[in-house]
């Protein structure tokens, strides 16, 4: 692929394939971008369709980058080609059919997946608003890209995950047992919780993990230090891991302890009790 090749810089390359896009003719793109014949020509020729994807993607992470904070413009311009390399590897990878070769619809997922894995904070509602899409073809398009490349997504993200739960250990001073039985959890029911926000999955993870220490630490506390609400742990313990295991009965988390550790931790996990 020329694009990564390129010694030009890309905002050049872009600008070039954008005015070819539009039908600009070849002299025109040359007077307008102040560029060499020969290298306008160069581009075109070399990028031919995946410069229009290139065009595209560009366009997607950018509109990431602009709700994004500004603390984290820099990393977010660091981590860009390395972004563009990994989606032309799986692009390749991807079925033939409509469905996964929309780009409207892979594209931010992809761009929204990959800044995950890489701790960028970026939120599922952020995804939804972007892409337009509903939340049920959203986690389609999500299935499908984490299952191209779950070296990128599962693996790091489950280490961010962890990470917030480990925080979460030292801050209130909780054993190692807490830790040990919080990633016993994240391992078991991963598939269950990845589709929402890291810091919601840590404290769904954590809020079980101190049901198997018996902690007296309140939930909420835990949820007020990473910054979710209560219910959002409440609503993923009812309608995505017991509803997934076809459990039922759960009214508040207070009156389901003893049917979460007996039921969850016990038979599903296989913590014990201690």
């Amino acid at each position: 692929m020329l694009e990564l090749n390129f010694k030009n810089n890309q905002e050049e390359v872009g600008s070039i394939l954008k005015l070819r896009k539009s039908g600009k003719p070849i002299l025109k793109i040359k007077e307008i971008t102040g560029l060499p014949l020969t290298l306008v020509k160069k581009v075109l020729i070399g990028e031919g369709k995946e410069g229009e994807i290139l065009v595209q993607f560009k366009e997607w992470y950018y509109k990431f980058v602009s709700e994004l904070s500004p603390n984290s413009t820099a990393k977010l311009e660091h981590l860009r080609g390395k972004a563009i390399k990994i989606f032309f590897k799986i692009l390749d990878e991807l079925p033939k059919s409509p469905s996964y070769r929309h780009l409207n619809r892979i594209l931010p997922v992809f761009i929204f997946s990959f800044l995950r894995a890489n701790t960028v904070n970026v939120s599922i509602s952020l995804l939804l608003n972007l892409s337009g899409m509903d939340k049920h073809k959203c986690f389609q398009a999500l299935k499908r890209i984490n299952g191209i490349f779950p070296e990128y997504v599962k693996r790091d993200r489950k280490q961010v995950v962890l990470g917030k739960v480990r925080m979460i250990k030292v801050y209130f001073g909780l054993d190692s047992r807490f830790f040990e039985n919080a990633t016993k959890i994240l391992q078991r029911f991963w598939e269950f919780l990845c589709n929402t926000g890291d810091n919601i999955i840590a404290g769904t993870i954590a809020a079980l993990a101190l049901l198997s220490v018996h902690s007296n630490l309140p939930v909420l506390r835990v949820c007020e230090k990473i910054g979710i609400s209560q219910s959002a742990v409440i609503y993923q313990l009812k309608n995505k891991l017991l509803e997934r295991l076809n459990i039922t009965g759960f009214k508040t988390f207070r009156q389901a302890k003893k049917m979460l550790t007996s039921e969850v931790l016990e038979k599903v996990v296989g913590i014990k009790s201690q």
